[in-house]
Formats: C-alpha cells, sequence, structure tokens
C-alpha cells in the first residue's frame, strides 16, 4: 500500500473544502482507492493536505493522470497561493524496516 500527501497553500479568506469534497467523490470511483482523510495545519489554516491510502502506487498513478484531476486541480488555481505539492510513500511496517 501507499500514502499519497498532496499539500495546498490557501489564499486568505478563500474556503477549499467544497472543492477537495468534490475531489473526494470523484477519487472513491476509482480503482485501488483505499481511503482518504483532509487535514488543517493547527497554525497556519491556509496550509492543508489531503493524505489518501492506495493499493499500489499504479492504481494512483491512474488516478494522477485522469483528466478529472488534471480538471479538479485546475479549478483550484483560483483558491492556491502556490502550486499543490504531492509525495507518493509506501507503507513500510517497521518489521522491514530498511529492506
Amino acid at each position: 500500500m501507499i500514502k499519497v500527501i498532496e499539500g495546498y497553500k490557501i489564499k486568505p479568506g478563500e474556503d477549499i473544502y467544497p472543492l477537495l469534497l468534490k475531489m473526494r467523490s470523484q477519487i472513491v470511483q476509482y480503482p485501488g482507492f483505499v481511503g482518504a482523510e483532509n487535514f488543517a495545519d493547527t497554525r497556519d489554516r491556509s496550509i492543508i493536505a489531503m493524505v489518501s491510502t492506495w493499493q499500489d502506487v499504479q492504481f494512483w498513478e491512474v488516478w494522477e493522470k485522469s483528466s478529472i484531476r488534471k480538471i479538479l486541480l485546475e479549478q483550484a488555481k483560483g483558491f492556491l497561493e502556490e502550486e499543490p505539492r504531492t509525495k507518493v510513500y509506501k507503507i513500510q511496517p517497521t518489521t522491514n524496516w530498511g529492506n
């Protein structure tokens, strides 16, 4: 399994949560999607993250390249101060750490 962390820096006064809900309603339809959570920085409310879990990186890549994701990210540009940041991490059990 993998975790994908997408970070967003929101412009002051903007509310991107409706767009994140729209994104989530689309992402759940993709094979290999396991779940997602949204996080808001406790010190800087303009920084938020969506953390999604996927069965494998290949499933994530299908979503990443999808036209609907590209459309939603284009819509998000008006809310954002900078480009979203995306990191993909393999879930690594501590019993296999270093392998």
